[in-house]
């Protein structure tokens, strides 16, 4: 399993938030767009399968639902 960070393609730097720290970060781009075509929202938490392919999403602006995420890492890692 893999984690990386995703930021939104706007003009906010996000240096403060990964410096001194080993997480891997992106920011996404005109070019590929990935907020707009996976509706991504601030604090979404995207799950990928195996294949790299968008399996869910889950929303961490209210809560943060441990079993929900637990249950989507077991099915994927399932498949």
């Amino acid at each position: 399993m893999r984690i990386i960070g995703v930021g939104k393609n706007n003009s906010n730097d996000v240096t403060p938030m990964v410096e001194g720290r080993v997480l891997p970060f992106v920011k996404d781009s005109d070019t590929y767009d990935v907020w707009e075509h996976w509706e991504s929202q601030d604090r979404d938490l995207i799950f990928l399968d195996k294949e790299g392919y968008f399996y869910s999403k889950l929303n961490l602006n209210s809560q943060f639902p441990e079993g929900d995420i637990v249950e989507i890492i077991d099915q994927i890692l399932d498949q």
